[in-house]
């Protein structure tokens, strides 16, 4: 199960496909349990054992960071025989970072077994979405639990 801790319905959806497209059968928390509703332990245990849940993976943003991207134009005009330069600035997202915390059912969901931190940067000046720069964290984690065979 995925508990995505990011208030980002879209790149909620994102991160669950991108562990399915990787043959992990991954749930939302958020299928299981009403987001804003309060449950007692008994309550999450009876749904997490109803489900067959082994594994809860808790994904929480750890560092979002924006920057100013200046983009300058300049446009030759033979009318004027002249250049006329043009210049806007934008905030982009510059880099994000997430916690990967890993808890099994071998201990009751109590404390994680493994903790993985996980960071991107926006490269190449290209203004990145929130969304684009979190899948790309995702991907290289699942890339390296794979390796490690994480999920055999």
């Amino acid at each position: 199960m995925i508990h995505y801790g990011v208030s980002d319905p879209e790149g909620e959806v994102k991160v669950i496909g991108r562990f399915k497209r990787e043959w992990i059968d991954a749930i939302s928390w958020n299928k299981l349990f009403i987001p804003g509703y309060e449950y007692s332990d008994s309550e999450k245990n009876e749904a997490l054992n109803k489900n067959n849940i082994e594994t809860i993976i808790l994904i929480k943003l750890n560092n979002i960071s924006t920057a100013t991207q200046l983009t300058t134009t300049s446009l030759y005009s033979g009318w004027t025989d002249s250049f006329n330069t043009f210049s806007t600035t934008r905030n982009v997202i510059d880099n994000v970072g997430l916690v990967f915390e890993i808890y099994t059912k071998k201990d009751e969901f109590d404390k994680p077994v493994a903790v993985i931190i996980g960071n991107t940067k926006n490269i190449w000046g290209v203004g990145g979405s929130q969304v684009g720069l979190t899948l790309k964290v995702v991907e290289r984690v699942l890339s390296a639990m794979k390796k490690e065979k994480a999920f055999e």
